[in-house]
């Protein structure tokens, strides 16, 4: 699966705006705000926020949450606890 990977600095209307993937694939976008905060978006234009990180070396990625039902500013509090736990 390829992966577009891209720091922004998030907003209800570029997320809102951004472009699809291509079938089968899934488009990863970083906040520039917060370490780590990112959306997964897929072909059917599903927007999730995630948390994406290492620990011991080996990468995870956290899910947040569904946009719109978690707003940007709450996935930025939630990931600032993430990253501090």
């Amino acid at each position: 699966m390829t992966t577009v990977k891209t720091k922004l600095n998030f907003t209800k209307r570029l997320i809102e705006d951004l472009p699809r993937p291509a079938k089968g694939k899934r488009a990863y976008y970083y906040d520039m705000k917060v370490r780590g905060l990112g959306v997964a978006l897929t072909d059917k234009g599903t927007i999730t926020f995630i948390v994406y990180r290492k620990i011991d070396g080996r990468p995870e990625r956290i899910t947040l949450g569904r946009y719109p039902d978690l707003s940007i500013e709450n996935a930025r509090s939630k990931a600032c606890e993430v990253n501090s736990q």
